[in-house]
């Protein structure tokens, strides 16, 4: 992954992967608001500030449930944090957030799965579980 912590132009970068019809609108945020709205998207956090992961899930069907997942990357690895790796269980379409706190400073990536298998440590930019991975700045 590219150096962008000196790069003034660093936007946000998200990619969709195979299962991405049913998380959509992923996009990183500082906050929430009660409706569990990006109250300030950003693609910058600092160290030790909360880290919001935020999508809508659509084309769940009555009744069914899913599993929705995320690893959360710093420098292409799995962040040394705990909870790094969480899971969520979906029974309806709406709003679903995840957060983190980075203690150290890189490039982060969250990447969404659906429905991926308890276990599965995939992380193949072609994994057939990926739903979405957006790219953040921690400084």
């Amino acid at each position: 992954m590219a150096n962008h912590q000196q790069d003034a132009t660093w936007t946000v970068r998200t990619t969709p992967g195979p299962q991405a019809s049913f998380v959509q609108e992923v996009r990183t945020a500082a906050d929430v608001n009660q409706q569990g709205a990006s109250a300030h998207p950003t693609v910058r956090f600092s160290i030790h500030q909360p880290i919001y992961v935020l999508c809508v899930v659509r084309g769940v069907t009555e009744g069914d449930a899913h599993r929705l997942s995320v690893r959360w990357l710093l420098n292409g690895a799995l962040a040394p944090v705990a909870g790094a790796h969480s899971s969520t269980l979906v029974t309806r379409n709406g709003p679903v957030a995840f957060t983190l706190i980075y203690p150290l400073p890189g490039d982060g990536m969250a990447k969404l799965y659906w429905d991926e298998p308890v276990g599965d440590n995939n992380d193949a930019a072609n994994d057939a579980f990926l739903a979405e991975a957006v790219a953040f700045l921690v400084q």
